[in-house]
């Protein structure tokens, strides 16, 4: 394997972890809607800034409708998560949301390494 193809894997793997700590810490005391909602507002941000990063460095922009539907799940994401942290109080449907984000979130990182750890890919970057 390559060395940026460790990197990922590397990347990802402590994501998952990230993820695990999250769940476990925030059941055993009470608080996983607050830490989950900071995670998803972190992620999702990330993802943003990557994406404009990335865009600024291409010089024709061709934009599908993955990419359009991804970006879109990331921003509802990035809003409902601030929305959630700056409610004075927390509904059932902002506590369902944000663990339901949480939950894709996580099963994206687990088919990611999965993907990662069963194919080759010649080049990544």
């Amino acid at each position: 394997m390559s060395k940026p193809d460790n990197w990922i894997i590397f990347s990802v793997a402590s994501l998952i972890a990230v993820h695990l700590a999250v769940l476990v810490i925030g059941l055993i005391t009470k608080f996983f809607f607050y830490a989950a909602t900071v995670l998803n507002l972190v992620l999702g941000l990330s993802v943003i800034i990557y994406w404009i990063q990335n865009q600024l460095r291409i010089t024709q922009h061709y934009i599908d409708m993955r990419e359009m539907l991804c970006l879109g799940f990331e921003v509802i994401l990035i809003a409902s998560a601030i929305y959630s942290l700056a409610a004075s109080r927390q509904t059932s449907l902002t506590i369902v949301a944000q663990c339901v984000f949480f939950g894709i979130h996580f099963v994206a990182l687990l088919f990611f390494i999965v993907f990662m750890l069963t194919f080759r890919i010649n080049k990544l970057w």
